[in-house]
């Protein structure tokens, strides 16, 4: 049934006190009201809630066209309103109070009223009420009336029964109205209260959240008190073993931090009123996890006997164990230590590759290798050699020999000699040469270098072979063919490039471009290779490279021979 409200009962209406006043005509209405229980039992000083419930009812399209006065703002299926393109909902009044009578004034409209039964009558004395979403003692409540025809809308309750209320029974009514005029529905509330209930805490219990957890993480503590009555709620923490700290001692959740270390805490929780009730939390705390260990050298490589500082670094959960032990897993050396974060590593004789490894002592499955080069030993003044074979000796040659041929910049020379064997094998000694010059580079008409160090000390000189009184050129077998021999005084690098251009006769611009890629790993004799190339018809490529005296060649040929000025 609809709301219907007579425009000519108005006046009437006005002389009563009347709480709610709608328009004359239909609007959208609850179908029913209903309570979630008939009755409330609540004990001095508690409270009690109960829900109500309303199906909405919508006006028909038939209920439209038979009403009077119908809301111009009313959406086609009767259901909501249209408020300026804004769909909006019936909001209905729900009320609850007690049974009332009272007659109007008498008036020209109805000179003998009779008694009307209101039920917006005042609470009993010390009984509160609180709507949901209202203000607390307001008897006025609110249901918005939602979805479709036959939808269920509801609110919430609350009654409370304070220290002034006297221990029986009250009956209240909750209405969609405050009067018999126009009351659609009205529904009784039983509300039985009791003697208030003695306050007693008769337990507590707690979690933990993780129970587990890794050193130096944290868990979420959780504790609640069971009791009976209005009792004090408040929960003191503390811990008592195991180590750990928390982020507050007092809540019914609090935060504890564990140690860095491997434990199991003891944490407390007790009724900070009554201190006698509580329980234990056991929190089990893992030793820190290692998730890696990374290994650094510093430097990477080293001469023969040199040393390296070795640094290993743990990575992992807080609070994690940094301790390792080393080892050397091949290429010799030794180590000043087998523990620490850093030792040092005393090279071999090289060359060698040693590679060490450094092993988590809290999770031995995690560990790091670092791999350190040693460099070959210097060679010893007057030990070093070339050892070789001409392989197009002829047995008949007389007064063989092979000769490096040393020219400094002041113009001193010094010629190292060997004799030529009759199958053309010879032993070439290589002293240090008497007087080294600071590596200079003077080639073409522009050069870009870089050499290290940059007083490096050099001598050199180029490979001959006499025999029956004519001095040749002595060439390697294969390629890169050697041009000369280098020695330095100390270990470095060069790298330079120098380049010259000139005019053919035609006009060609032609361009000369000579590189040196030079490694010495040590002071000593080094061969120097030659590699030309022609990268396009108007450029060639001079590049001069180093290596090891060990890997110089030992096939050799008899060249041209050297021009006499």
């Amino acid at each position: 049934m609809k709301r219907v409200w007579l425009a000519a009962l108005l006046p009437l209406l006005g002389a009563c006190s009347m709480p709610l006043i709608e328009s004359a005509g239909i609007s959208i209405a609850p179908q029913s009201l209903q309570l979630s229980a008939p009755e409330l039992n609540v004990a001095v000083g508690g409270s009690g809630k109960v829900t109500v419930s309303v199906v909405k009812d919508c006006i028909s399209p038939e209920e439209q066209a038979d009403a009077d006065i119908k809301p111009a703002n009313l959406t086609p299926d009767g259901c909501h309103y249209d408020e300026g393109g804004t769909i909006t909902d019936q909001v209905e009044n729900v009320w609850v109070g007690t049974e009332f009578s009272s007659t109007p004034e008498p008036s020209v409209y109805d000179p003998n009223p009779k008694p009307e039964t209101w039920y917006s009558g005042k609470l009993p004395a010390g009984l509160a009420i609180q709507w949901a979403k209202q203000p607390a003692g307001q008897q006025r409540g609110e249901v918005l009336l939602l979805g479709k025809h036959g939808d269920v809308s509801t609110t919430e309750l609350t009654v409370t029964a304070t220290s002034q209320v006297q221990p029986g029974t009250y009956v209240l009514h909750v209405t969609d109205n405050s009067s018999t005029q126009g009351l659609l529905h009205n529904v009784v509330l039983t509300v039985n209260v009791t003697p208030p209930v003695p306050t007693t805490i008769t337990g507590i219990s707690a979690s933990a959240q993780p129970s587990t957890i890794i050193a130096g993480e944290t868990a979420q503590l959780g504790a609640s008190l069971t009791g009976t009555g209005n009792f004090d709620r408040s929960i003191s923490w503390r811990v008592v073993s195991g180590g750990g700290t928390l982020s507050s001692d007092s809540g019914s959740t609090v935060r504890y931090q564990a140690p860095t270390q491997a434990t199991t805490a003891v944490i407390r929780a007790a009724s900070a009123a009554r201190p006698s009730v509580y329980t234990d939390v056991t929190v089990s705390v893992r030793p820190p996890v290692v998730s890696g260990v990374s290994v650094s050298a510093a430097p990477i490589s080293v001469p023969s006997g040199g040393s390296s500082l070795l640094k290993a670094t743990v990575s992992g959960s807080t609070g994690v164990n940094p301790a390792v032990t080393w080892s050397v897993v091949s290429g010799g050396g030794t180590l000043s230590s087998t523990s620490g974060e850093t030792v040092t590593l005393t090279a071999p004789t090289g060359p060698a590759s040693v590679t060490v490894r450094a092993t988590s002592v809290a999770d031995s499955s995690k560990s790091a290798t670092v791999t350190v080069e040693v460099a070959a030993p210097a060679p010893q003044p007057g030990n070093a050699q070339l050892t070789g074979t001409v392989v197009n000796w002829n047995p008949a040659w007389t007064g063989g020999q092979v000769s490096l041929e040393t020219v400094n910049a002041d113009h001193t020379g010094l010629t190292v000699l060997s004799g030529v064997a009759t199958n053309g094998s010879f032993t070439l000694p290589l002293p240090v040469p008497a007087t080294l010059d600071p590596y200079t580079i003077n080639v073409g008409q522009s050069c870009t270098k870089d050499v290290q160090p940059t007083d490096l000390r050099v001598g050199g000189g180029s490979l001959y072979v006499t025999h029956d009184g004519v001095k040749h050129h002595l060439d390697s077998e294969g390629q890169p063919p050697l041009s000369f021999l280098i020695y330095v005084d100390r270990p470095g690098s060069v790298n330079a490039q120098c380049t010259s251009t000139y005019t053919l006769p035609d006009g060609t611009v032609m361009t000369e471009q000579v590189e040196y890629r030079y490694t010495f790993t040590a002071a000593g004799w080094f061969p120097v290779y030659l590699t030309v190339s022609q990268p396009n018809p108007t450029t060639t490529v001079y590049t001069h490279t180093s290596g090891p005296l060990s890997g110089a060649p030992t096939r050799y040929v008899v060249s041209q021979p050297v021009a006499t000025p």
